[in-house]
C-alpha cells in the first residue's frame, strides 16, 4: 500500500512539475481528497465504513491519465484503480483498470485468476446547456466472469469465461438555489456476478445534492448526501460525503 500511495504522490508531483517548467503548457494536472460515510461503486455497496477517496490525474490536449484511490479507517479495505480517457468534443472514450484484490498479488495478469477488472466505458453529454449524459462501459478482461450455478448456500461458482459485464447510466445535472442536484439511473443489462445481480436490473436510483461550503475567501469545500437505490439488492443507502 506504500508503494501505492508513493506512486500516487510522485504522479501528481510530475503532473505539476510538467506545468511549472511551461507557464502556457497545455499539461494540466487535478488532485481532489474527499471523505465518504461508506464506499458505493454504481450502487453496490463496497464498505459499510467511513472511506478516505484520492484521485489525481494529469490531462494533455483531450487525454486524462489518471489515478483513483480509496480506503477506509479501519484499513481493511483497499482500492487502487487507473484509467486513461480522451475526450473529443461531446463524448469521453475511457480505458479503467479497477483492482478488486487490494493492492494484492497486484502484477497478477493471468485471465484467469487475476484481480484486476478492465473495462471500455463511451460517454456522451447532450451540450453545456443541456449537461444529460450518458454512459455504457463493458467489463472486457480480467475478474468479470460467467456464473456456472449457485450453491446451497446462494453462493455463485463462477466459470473461467468472461461474462462482458455492460453497465448502463443516464445523469442530469441542475443547479437549484446553489445545490447542484443530480439524478443518476444506472443498471446492467443481464446476470452480472461484479454487480451482485441475477438479470436485467435498476442498480444505481438516486439523487446526489452537493453544495460549497466557503471557509475562507480563497477555499470552499464540497459537501454532498446521495440517496441510492438498487432494485436487485432490494436496498436503499444514504450516503454524505465532504471532500476539497
Amino acid at each position: 500500500m506504500k508503494a501505492v500511495v508513493l506512486t500516487f504522490l510522485l504522479f501528481l508531483s510530475i503532473g505539476f512539475s510538467l506545468i511549472a517548467q511551461e507557464p502556457e503548457s497545455k499539461f494540466s494536472a487535478n488532485a481532489s481528497f474527499k471523505l465518504v460515510s461508506k464506499y458505493m461503486f454504481r450502487g453496490v455497496e463496497m464498505t459499510k465504513d467511513p472511506n478516505i477517496v484520492g484521485e489525481a490525474s494529469i490531462g494533455y490536449k483531450g487525454w486524462t491519465l489518471g489515478m483513483w484511490a480509496t480506503t477506509n479507517y479501519s484499513g481493511t479495505f483497499y482500492e487502487p484503480d487507473i484509467y486513461i480517457s480522451y475526450a473529443p468534443k461531446n463524448f469521453v472514450f475511457t480505458l479503467y483498470d479497477f483492482d478488486m484484490g487490494q493492492g494484492n498479488d497486484y502484477f497478477n495478469f493471468n485471465n484467469k485468476n487475476t484481480t484486476h477488472l478492465d473495462e471500455f466505458s463511451v460517454k456522451y453529454t447532450v451540450s453545456e446547456k443541456i449537461p444529460l449524459s450518458f454512459t455504457v462501459g463493458t467489463t472486457i478482461w480480467g475478474a468479470d466472469k460467467k456464473v456456472d450455478h449457485y450453491d446451497s448456500t446462494g453462493q455463485a461458482v463462477l466459470k473461467d469465461k468472461n461474462n462482458f459485464s455492460t453497465y448502463v447510466e443516464a445523469v442530469y445535472p441542475f443547479v437549484l438555489k446553489e445545490i447542484t442536484v443530480t439524478p443518476t439511473i444506472g443498471l446492467v443489462t443481464s446476470e452480472s456476478y461484479t454487480y451482485g445481480s441475477k438479470g436485467f436490473s435498476l442498480i444505481n436510483v438516486g439523487v446526489t445534492f452537493e453544495k460549497r461550503i466557503r471557509v475562507s475567501d480563497k477555499l470552499s469545500i464540497p459537501v454532498g448526501y446521495s440517496f441510492i437505490y438498487n432494485q436487485s439488492q432490494k436496498r436503499a443507502y444514504s450516503v454524505m460525503s465532504i471532500g476539497i
